[in-house]
């Protein structure tokens, strides 16, 4: 049986890979000699970068050691960001003869990703026909892709892009409708902006006096999911105004496609109106009623959802939805969560849990559940869910001690728990306050839910596992949890030097090291999120040299390196003088060349006049500002405002 690590006796065992017993006795991490971060195409910038590395000067040429970065030393010569605009090509690849017959072998063997691969190889080489892109298309709705490669197929259908496909798949409405419901689908995740850039190319493309009822269903969906209130309504005026396209408007799909538009777009009013208007208050199908219930539930509003759970249950008194109702009270702490990480979490301070109304309607329907009916799981788990999440943002009122009593009431009432009643306890475990100790048990606590998992059947080797085992890694020293949602050096409500906590270097468990190697032996690759949670435990901890080896093998794992990505790099490496000029000298030429200045946003930027002040770098930082005013467009008292953290770079407007 598992035992906690403290207690010195084998991890686990899995059917791919297995801790060894020295994980609880690992007593250094193993360090590895500085390489500057590369990439898997020959630069001109490595070279520069080591030797300035391997020199005891940190400051780059040009700029004195001795002079401070201030506001008459960032106001040098004006230049700009160096941007190298080549992109290499992709190496020939072989293509079977027989590709069709191919092609839909995997598909019929339900082998998704080896089709997405052929036709992804076809893309890239211009040579794919309509019928590969149906073919994908068709495949991805019936089996599950990565989110990373459906990205990348909704990427084909972007501005920049789509001029790989053939003329007839550009003009194949049909084709464009499916993307559109992969794209939605798609929207709850990290890559919610690929839809925004397949509907502005749609509409481009198409324009909106089409007559097609499953493209202008499509159209108002995805308008409502992206929160385009102003498009949703354009589409509707357009179809009330034109001519051949006034019959619709007695479509019955085009009118619940409004219904649900508006409801994603947060307009309960606007729904009421057209329910009304439209005289479908007793006509309603308990389908759309469900839906539009589910809806106001995920925007995390329980007093809407409660309404129309009232309307559906009206029409089909049979319906349960009280998991329903459970989801829209976890939404919506979900969203004071988020708002208390941006506001608090980035600073490095404590989270707050407010006691409002909702949390007592919530503490009040569960004791009704509890008392009244037989809980089914999936009302479990969003009660779960809910314990957890409100220990994050306060211990004292939600301990984990709430969520482990209802997990065992879960069993002695016959409900066996599940993998999501799990991956829950594994991510409150991993992010709690609630133990402030010289060692690491949030980490054992973590260890314990994973060896519990084991003990019962359930599947370890999930990212998400490991994602929760590797945060609870994330350094901190007793009741300072600095580093847990790290963003920028200068956010930090420390950043003035005199304080006991500025750039405090935090010991790493040493059992991080031997979880990332299961996760790896496992064949766990790292996702984006697993890798920056490690680039956070390494450069907290100050193991540069691990962290930017690390960073490294990044395209070897098959990660593109986003904005996020770079702004964390950028915002670890600040926190160090020597690593913040590596950054800049290095970090930042790989970044010119994957990105245009125009599509870095401000966090990036940000990071990088870190890294500058960091460094006393004052011609990079003049660049990097310079750069700012050009692309993002902001007049003097905008700079000053993202800039107001940063008294070294106070800035006057240009005369």
């Amino acid at each position: 049986m598992l035992q906690s690590l403290y207690a010195g006796k084998p991890f686990l065992r899995t059917r791919v890979a297995q801790l060894k017993n020295t994980i609880h006795c690992v007593t250094r991490p193993v360090f590895y000699p500085r390489q500057p971060p590369v990439t898997f195409y020959a630069t001109r910038h490595v070279s520069s970068s080591w030797q300035c590395q391997d020199s005891q000067a940190t400051a780059p040429v040009g700029t004195p050691e001795s002079t401070p970065l201030s506001a008459s030393t960032v106001h040098a010569q004006p230049t700009c960001l160096l941007v190298d605009t080549a992109t290499p090509s992709p190496p020939p690849v072989p293509i079977v003869k027989d590709t069709r017959q191919t092609l839909e072998q995997y598909k019929a063997d339900g082998k998704i990703e080896q089709l997405y691969a052929g036709v992804n190889e076809l893309h890239e080489l211009r040579s794919a026909s309509r019928d590969y892109y149906h073919l994908l298309l068709d495949a991805m709705t019936e089996s599950y892709l990565p989110p990373e490669k459906t990205a990348t197929v909704l990427r084909w259908f972007s501005p920049s892009r789509f001029q790989k496909m053939p003329v007839e798949a550009r003009k194949d409405i049909e084709l464009w409708c499916k993307a559109i419901d992969i794209g939605i689908k798609q929207s709850n995740t990290h890559y919610r902006t690929h839809l925004s850039t397949i509907m502005t190319t749609f509409d481009k493309t198409f324009t909106l006096t089409v007559d097609h009822v499953s493209a202008w269903e499509y159209r108002i969906k995805a308008w409502g999911v992206l929160i385009k209130k102003d498009k949703v309504e354009e589409c509707m005026k357009r179809l009330s105004t034109t001519p051949n396209l006034k019959p619709l408007m007695e479509n019955l799909g085009i009118r619940e496609a409004f219904l649900l538009a508006f409801a994603n777009a947060q307009v309960e009013d606007t729904v009421h109106h057209w329910i009304q208007t439209w005289t479908m208050q007793d006509t309603c199908s308990l389908e759309l009623l469900t839906k539009l219930t589910r809806s106001f539930a995920y925007q995390g509003n329980p007093k809407h959802t409660e309404k129309y759970m009232k309307m559906t249950q009206a029409v089909d008194p049979t319906v349960d939805l009280d998991s329903v109702l459970l989801l829209a009270h976890q939404r919506q702490l979900q969203h004071q969560y988020k708002l208390q990480v941006k506001s608090r979490g980035v600073k490095g301070l404590y989270l707050r849990y407010y006691e409002n109304q909702e949390s007592m309607a919530w503490g009040e329907l569960v004791v009704r559940l509890m008392t009244t009916k037989v809980l089914s799981v999936t009302e479990c788990n969003r009660i779960v869910s809910y314990m957890t999440l409100a220990n994050s943002l306060g211990s004292s009122d939600f301990p984990m001690k709430r969520a482990e009593d209802f997990v065992d009431f879960m069993e002695t009432h016959s409900i066996p728990p599940d993998g999501i009643t799990y991956a829950a306890m594994l991510s409150g475990y991993s992010r709690t306050k609630e133990y402030k100790d010289t060692g690491n048990t949030r980490l054992d606590k973590t260890l314990g839910i994973v060896g519990t998992m084991i003990k019962r059947g359930i599947d370890i080797q999930k990212p998400h596992v490991f994602q929760a085992l590797l945060k609870a890694c994330i350094p901190h020293r007793f009741n300072n949890f600095t580093l847990d949602y790290f963003k920028l050096n200068s956010a930090l409500a420390w950043t003035n030097p005199s304080h006991p906590d500025h750039s405090a270097r935090f010991q790493l468990d040493p059992r991080f090291f031997e979880i990332e190697k299961l996760m790896l032996e496992s064949n766990v690759l790292y996702d984006r999120m697993t890798f920056i949670t490690t680039l956070t435990c390494l450069g907290g901890a100050g193991l540069y040299s691990a962290m930017w080896g690390r960073w490294a093998m990044a395209k070897k794992y098959g990660l593109q390196r986003d904005l996020t990505m770079y702004q964390h790099i950028f915002a670890l490496a600040s926190r160090d003088s020597k690593e913040a000029a590596f950054a800049l000298l290095s970090v930042k030429s790989e970044l010119s060349r994957e990105y245009t200045p125009d599509k870095i946003n401000p966090p990036t930027y940000l990071a990088m006049l870190d890294c500058c002040i960091a460094s006393q770098n004052a011609t990079v930082a003049k660049q990097v500002i310079d750069t700012m005013r050009k692309e993002l467009v902001l007049d003097a008292d905008e700079i000053a405002l993202l800039l107001k953290d940063r008294p070294s770079l106070s800035l006057k407007a240009d005369p």
